[in-house]
């Protein structure tokens, strides 16, 4: 596969699969590691930076944002220089505060198993197992490496709060080797004192989700369900054939951060496309409508998810009552009974209901940031023309204890169920058309 054409066509995606990447350090390796020196605020600017580079064996982006990320120099002990009488001096003046304001970092795992994926995938799935009651930390993305192994990566819940940038970097550093040394009791196979440093780093880089490695494999975001799930070399088999041959079904990457769109527009199906979609099985389709609140970032309705034998009317008075939360609308589906509640909550707090209330589409959420909310029954596969769902149907149960009436609530989610708040925003429908396997 041609780098430099591969790079061309899919250089929007790679951008847009960071978060933040103008505050992000980028690098690349031809041979020799070298370090943009201008930072990468546009798609176009990532590509100039690696068009001067045409032999790129990989690209790599940091774990850590930072306010000046061109001008960062890595981990601070190794921009110490000794002199012959012992002194130790700093050749930049003023860069242990200048070059290292430290915004946000990632807690990046790495799993390398030279003759077994299988063993780099168990070990994952052990930190993810283990990582799911932290609850300082939330799941960001798994990687396919695009060589011999996984990438891991949790952000943080809590940020440090610290003025100064050195003492902002020595809390995060001291929050992941808390982590590390957690982690490493679980007893993994894969994991090193080199990886140990690796999770301490501040200034790691690691391969940047769907750039091309020397040997031809695309570095792949994986969703977390199927991870779980599926065996590491039918996975990869399974997303290199999209990749390769339907590449217009990627879905984007899990760790984006999204602004709904201001006007109506139906969304994309393959925003929640099914990856074996591609295989011999049968598929049928239903509109549904996303829980995000268009027009406004980061603000979502609560869709409480439980299968009909585990659901209990008392367990969505508690959670309404433990986090203020107004009308639930109760509707039973298949075998599976959904709580919806229309008050705008962003993402972490989102989070912390669906994981109180053991909310059985919570992975679906934390990979992905949308939860699907049907409307219509079962309809074929070529009937893609929308259509105008005003109302739901014949709810189990409308739970109101009174709480939060004059909060905000999403306008369309609300006029969509039948209620009447005070405070309403966001603008548009976001109805959109989801497949799946059948």
């Amino acid at each position: 596969m041609d780098q430099i054409g591969y790079y061309q066509k899919n250089c929007k995606k790679i951008f847009e699969a960071v978060r933040n990447p103008q505050w992000r350090i980028w690098k690349l390796y031809d041979g020799f590691m070298w370090q943009s020196r201008a930072q990468i605020t546009t798609p176009e600017k990532l590509l100039k930076f690696i068009m001067k580079h045409p032999g790129i064996q990989a690209l790599y982006v940091s774990v850590s944002e930072f306010l000046n990320p061109h001008r960062n120099h890595g981990i601070l002990s190794k921009q110490a220089v000794k002199s012959k009488d012992g002194h130790i001096f700093y050749p930049r003046a003023g860069y242990m505060v200048a070059d290292n304001i430290i915004l946000d970092s990632y807690f990046f795992m790495d799993f390398d198993s030279e003759y077994d994926l299988s063993v780099a995938q168990e070990d994952a799935r052990k930190v993810i197992r283990h990582m799911s009651s932290n609850k300082d930390f939330i799941f960001k993305s798994v990687q396919f490496s695009g060589t011999k192994g996984f990438h891991l990566i949790y952000e943080p819940l809590k940020k440090p709060k610290k003025k100064k940038p050195l003492d902002r970097i020595e809390e995060y550093l001291k929050s992941k080797r808390k982590l590390s040394e957690e982690i490493v009791k679980l007893g993994l196979k894969t994991i090193d004192p080199l990886h140990m440093k690796m999770m301490q780093d501040l200034t790691r880089v690691y391969a940047a989700p769907y750039s091309l490695k020397k040997n031809g494999n695309v570095v792949t975001p994986m969703g977390l369900e199927k991870f779980m799930k599926i065996d590491a070399y039918n996975l990869i088999c399974s997303y290199n054939k999209a990749i390769e041959g339907e590449s217009e079904r990627i879905t984007t990457a899990p760790d984006e951060y999204k602004v709904a769109p201001s006007k109506a527009k139906t969304l994309a199906p393959q925003q929640y496309s099914d990856w074996e979609r591609h295989g011999l099985s049968s598929q049928s389709s239903f509109y549904f409508a996303d829980n995000m609140i268009n027009g406004l970032k980061d603000n979502y309705i609560t869709i409480i998810k439980k299968h009909n034998k585990r659901f209990r009317i008392e367990d969505i008075r508690k959670i309404q009552r433990i986090y203020k939360l107004s009308h639930f609308y109760i509707e039973r589906i298949g075998d599976y009974t959904y709580a919806y509640n229309t008050k705008a909550l962003q993402f972490k707090r989102l989070v912390k209901i669906l994981k109180a209330s053991k909310s059985e589409n919570l992975s679906w959420f934390l990979t992905r940031k949308h939860l699907p909310m049907q409307l219509s029954d079962t309809i074929v596969r070529h009937n893609n023309t929308p259509i105008g769902i005003t109302e739901m149907k014949t709810p189990v149960a409308v739970i109101d204890e009174g709480y939060s009436h004059d909060d905000d609530h999403s306008r369309f989610h609300s006029r969509m169920l039948g209620f009447d708040y005070k405070n309403t925003v966001g603008e548009t429908s976001n109805i959109g058309l989801m497949r799946v396997s059948s």
